[in-house]
């Protein structure tokens, strides 16, 4: 038998007791993450750099087609980059390719309205296209084209980066995180901070043999379970001080059954239903 574990406060935990773990979509009603969760912290920490990866990119490939700075930067085009694409919420996998698929073919439409490379094909690979993509005309042309927000390109790399977080927030809103058993002692310090430390918290475990779950590939050391998980399946440890000893861990001494916990309510500032 198998361990997962989820850290969360004993207000959350009072409230899983009666409603079970849910994902925000049960609980809310819709596919969004929680505004105050780690999926949005991380996403306003991270999204500024995802659209300049993009953004460095295409100007990558561009210059190494054959334009110039000056020649992508005259070109206007009004119309919305990225068409008639949805993530499905099935597959991350599979939505990011289609997300890659449908920005190249936003990049080819602005490509064919510079005369010198409208003919050529786009390239991403090869030593000679690291080295476009590693230069300094790159490094240089990046903010110029952050300067102008309305550019075509710039408008790419910005829906490219929000429609890449909505990937993203689609497994979030519809699933509940576990840490690994493996992973869960490298895990809990970062959970705990995140949480916050003068929060009164407990600790989750459930068996995976009794839900059905899957490695989260965007999170390392995380499985989840769709929906969530019913409050029966559900262990509480609150003497966690020791987590990381392996024998405090393991002893059934230190769990009882979620229904068995009862604790006051504190006063804790705002933060997720259930993280």
């Amino acid at each position: 038998m198998a361990y997962a574990y989820h850290l969360t406060t004993r207000n959350a935990a009072l409230k899983i007791k009666t409603e079970g773990l849910q994902s925000s979509e049960v609980r809310l009603g819709r596919a969004v993450a929680n505004p105050a969760g780690a999926f949005a912290k991380n996403r306003e920490a991270m999204e500024p750099k995802k659209r300049t990866e993009r953004l460095k990119r295409d100007l990558a490939v561009l210059l190494f087609a054959g334009a110039t700075v000056e020649q992508l930067l005259s070109v206007k085009i009004d119309e919305t980059p990225i068409t008639e694409y949805r993530p499905l919420g099935i597959d991350s996998s599979t939505d990011l390719l289609a997300l890659d698929e449908a920005a190249d073919a936003a990049l080819e439409n602005f490509k064919a309205r510079v005369p010198t490379i409208a003919n050529k094909p786009l390239v991403a690979t090869g030593a000679m296209f690291l080295k476009v993509w590693r230069g300094a005309e790159v490094a240089k042309a990046v903010p110029m084209f952050q300067a102008r927000m309305t550019h075509f390109l710039t408008r790419l790399s910005v829906q490219f980066a929000q429609l890449h977080y909505r990937v993203e927030e689609l497994q979030t809103a519809t699933h509940v995180y576990f840490s690994k058993p493996e992973d869960a002692v490298a895990l809990y310090p970062t959970y705990k901070k995140h949480l916050g430390g003068n929060v009164p918290l407990v600790v989750l475990r459930v068996d995976l043999d009794n839900v059905a779950w899957e490695v989260d590939a965007s999170q390392g050391g995380a499985i989840k379970v769709k929906n969530g998980v019913d409050a029966a399946l559900l262990e509480v440890m609150e003497q966690h001080e020791r987590f990381a000893e392996e024998a405090w861990r393991n002893s059934p001494q230190n769990w009882k059954p979620l229904s068995a916990f009862d604790a006051p309510v504190v006063r804790e500032r705002p933060h997720s239903d259930y993280a």
